[in-house]
C-alpha cells in the first residue's frame, strides 16, 4: 500500500497534467500534421466497411488507425473529445510510469519524481494532442515498462508479467513499426530478470516436486522467454501475413520505403555538400519514375538501395547516426510553441539566426512574445533535470556495477532501442518511447542526488556537534 502522502502527491500531479495536457489541446489552432492524412485517411473503412484502406492498402500501420475509429464510435472524434482522450492516455501513462519507477526502486519518491518528469516533459506536452501516432505507441510503452517491473519486482513467480508486457510489445508495433524488432532485446531482458531471479528459489535439487516439474523449474526462465516472444510475434505477424498475400510483402506498413529519401539524402547531402531537400526531392522522383508491379515491390527496391547507400558511405552515415541522438535528447518546443498558437513553421528562423544572431532568431520565431519564453524556460530547464538526474543515475549504476548491470541492460531495451533505430533523420518526439524509462532514471537519480545531500548535510552536523564538544571541554 502507498503511503498517504505519496497518494496525495500523485493525484496532485495526475491531475494538474491532465489538465494542462487538455488546455493545451483545447487551444492548439490545429491537431494536425503532414504525416496526419495517412492515419485518418483509413478511419471511414474502418467504421463503415469494416476494412482497412490506406492510400496504397498498406501506407501506414494500423494501429493507431483503429484507435482513432474507436475514438469515433464513443464520441471523442472531434477536437475536444480527441484532446480530452489523448490528455487522459498521457496521464494514464504517468501513472503506469509511477508504479513501473516504484516496482524497479522499491521507493515510492522515485516514482514520484519518474511520473512528475514524464507528465510535464516539454516534448511530450507539445506531441500529446497532435493527430500523430508517436503518444499511443509511447502510452503503450508506458504500459509495456509496467508490466516488466512486476515480473522484475517479484521474478518468476510472476511470469505472466514479462508474457503481457510482450504481447503489448506486439501490439506498439503494429502502432508504430519502429517496435517491430524489439522482442530481440525485450526477450534478452526477460531471459536476464528469470536467471538473476532464480537464484532466490530453491535448486531443482532441494526441490520436493520430481519429474516434469523439476525440469520446468530448472529451464523455466528460457520458457518464460520463448512465450513471450511467441505472444509478440502472435499479435504482430498476423498482420504481415495479410500484407504479404496482398502484395505489400511481408512488413507492417510500405511507409518504412521512405526512409530512402528521408536518410537517403540525409547521407548523400551531407557527402555531396548539396540542400537536404534537393536530395529528398531527387530520390522521390527516381522511385516514382520507375513502373513497380506492386506496393511491396517499390518498398523493397527503398531498402535496397538504402542499403547500398550505407554500404558506400559507412564512416559518413555513422557519424550522421551519432548526431542524431543528440539531437533526440532535446525538447520539441517547435510542437509546444505551434500548439500554443505563438509560432509557425516556415517563417526562416534560421536565416534570421544566420544573419542577425540569436536574440533576433528568437524575437523572430516568437513574434516578439517574450511571455512565451518566460513559459517555456521552466519546462526547458525540467528537461536539463530530467536528463542530468537521469545521468546521475548511469553513472551509480555503473559504479555499482555489480548491483546495477541489469539497469543499464533494460537501459539499452527501453530506451536506447527506440534512440537508434530511426537513424540521421531524427527529431525530438522519436524521443518519446525512450521517455518512460528515461523518466524512471531521473526518479532514481533524483533519490540519490537527494539522499547524498542529506548524507553529507548529516555528517556536516555530526562534525560541527563533536567540534563544539571538544571546544566546550577546552574551555572547561
Amino acid at each position: 500500500m502507498l503511503k498517504k502522502r505519496t497518494w496525495i502527491i500523485l493525484i496532485i500531479l495526475l491531475t494538474a497534467a491532465f489538465l494542462l495536457q487538455l488546455g493545451l489541446g483545447l487551444r492548439a489552432p490545429s491537431l494536425e500534421r503532414p504525416d496526419s492524412i495517412g492515419y485518418l485517411a483509413p478511419v471511414e473503412g474502418i467504421l463503415k466497411q469494416g476494412a482497412y484502406f490506406s492510400g496504397d492498402g498498406c501506407e501506414r500501420a494500423p494501429g493507431f488507425p483503429v484507435i482513432l475509429a474507436g475514438l469515433r464510435l464513443i464520441g471523442c472524434g472531434g477536437t475536444a473529445g480527441f484532446a480530452a482522450a489523448m490528455a487522459f492516455l498521457s496521464t494514464l501513462a504517468g501513472a503506469m510510469v509511477f508504479a513501473a519507477a516504484r516496482n524497479f526502486s522499491d521507493n515510492e519518491n522515485a516514482g514520484l519524481w519518474a511520473a512528475a518528469f514524464f507528465l510535464f516533459d516539454p516534448t511530450k506536452l507539445g506531441n500529446t494532442p497532435l493527430i500523430l501516432s508517436d503518444l499511443p505507441f509511447t502510452v503503450v510503452f508506458s504500459g509495456v515498462l509496467w508490466l516488466f517491473s512486476i515480473y522484475y519486482r517479484d521474478g518468476l513467480s510472476k511470469w505472466y508479467g514479462a508474457v503481457a508486457a510482450l504481447l503489448l510489445g506486439g501490439v506498439g508495433a503494429l502502432i508504430r513499426p519502429i517496435g517491430m524488432f524489439w522482442f530481440l532485446p525485450g526477450a534478452a531482458a526477460v531471459l536476464a530478470v528469470g536467471l538473476l531471479k532464480k537464484e532466490a528459489d530453491k535448486s531443482p535439487a532441494e526441490n520436493p516436486f520430481s519429474g516434469v516439474k523439476k525440469y520446468f523449474i530448472r529451464y523455466r526462465a528460457w520458457l518464460v522467454t520463448l512465450l513471450s516472444v511467441l505472444a509478440f510475434l502472435a499479435v504482430m505477424v498476423p498482420w504481415m501475413v495479410r500484407n504479404f498475400q496482398l502484395g505489400y510483402g511481408f512488413c507492417i506498413d510500405t511507409n518504412t520505403g521512405a526512409m530512402y529519401h528521408q536518410n537517403g539524402a540525409m547521407l548523400l547531402s551531407a557527402v555531396k555538400s548539396t540542400d537536404y531537400e534537393a536530395e529528398k526531392q531527387r530520390l522521390i522522383k527516381e522511385v516514382a519514375d520507375k513502373n513497380f508491379a506492386s506496393p511491396g515491390e517499390r518498398t523493397a527496391y527503398q531498402k535496397r538501395e538504402l542499403a547500398k547507400l550505407i554500404k558506400s558511405y559507412p564512416g559518413e552515415y555513422a557519424i550522421l547516426h551519432l548526431k542524431s541522438q543528440i539531437y533526440l535528447f532535446l525538447p520539441d518546443v517547435p510542437a509546444l510553441t505551434e500548439i500554443m498558437g505563438w509560432t509557425i513553421g516556415g517563417k526562416g528562423t534560421l536565416a534570421v539566426l544566420q544573419k542577425e544572431g540569436v536574440f533576433a532568431a528568437a524575437k523572430h520565431y516568437f513574434n516578439g512574445n517574450w511571455g512565451g519564453v518566460m513559459f517555456l524556460l521552466p519546462l526547458l530547464l525540467w528537461r536539463a533535470m530530467l536528463l542530468a538526474a537521469g545521468a546521475a543515475a548511469v553513472l551509480v549504476w555503473i559504479w555499482n556495477f555489480r548491483k546495477g548491470w541489469i539497469f543499464l541492460l533494460f537501459a539499452l531495451v527501453f530506451a536506447e532501442y527506440f534512440l537508434i533505430l530511426p537513424g540521421p533523420i531524427a527529431v525530438p518526439r522519436y524521443f518519446l518511447p525512450a521517455l518512460p524509462f528515461a523518466a524512471f532514471c531521473g526518479g532514481a537519480g533524483m533519490t540519490e542526488i537527494i539522499e547524498f545531500i542529506r548524507r553529507k548535510f548529516r555528517s556536516g552536523n555530526a562534525e560541527d556537534h563533536v567540534d563544539g564538544g571538544e571546544i566546550e571541554k577546552t574551555q572547561a
